[in-house]
């Protein structure tokens, strides 16, 4: 009988400590399971801020592409506008070449002449 007490009180305390190291596996995994939903969270905020600046970023770079796409066609047009009155001031030195030419020429003819 005692013998079989022994053994009984060695099988209770064997059930005791895997007791404990079942318990202590499972709070050992809450923990795990906690930390992986910590870092998860963690990740999906992260993921989340990266997100909005890239949004943000992406307006502002289609901002800035019309401000750029305005000036451009700003300067074309101003440019146009320059090249045409170049244009117009080559001519009219010409014609006044032309029209130096004829004064000499009318000079030469009749030095009298006034201006």
């Amino acid at each position: 009988m005692f013998l079989v007490q022994h053994m009984i009180e060695t099988k209770d305390k064997e059930i005791a400590k895997l007791m404990q190291h079942k318990n202590m596996r499972q709070m050992g995994l809450r923990c795990s399971e906690q930390l992986l939903q910590n870092d998860t969270q963690s990740f999906i905020d992260f993921f989340t801020k990266i997100k909005k600046k890239a949004r943000v970023a992406a307006d502002e770079l289609d901002t800035l592409k019309v401000k750029r796409t305005t000036e451009v066609n700003w300067l074309r047009q101003l440019s146009e506008k320059c090249s045409t009155k170049q244009t117009q001031i080559n001519k009219m030195l010409e014609k006044l070449i032309e029209y130096n030419q004829i004064k000499i020429f009318t000079e030469k003819i009749d030095p009298n002449l006034e201006n």
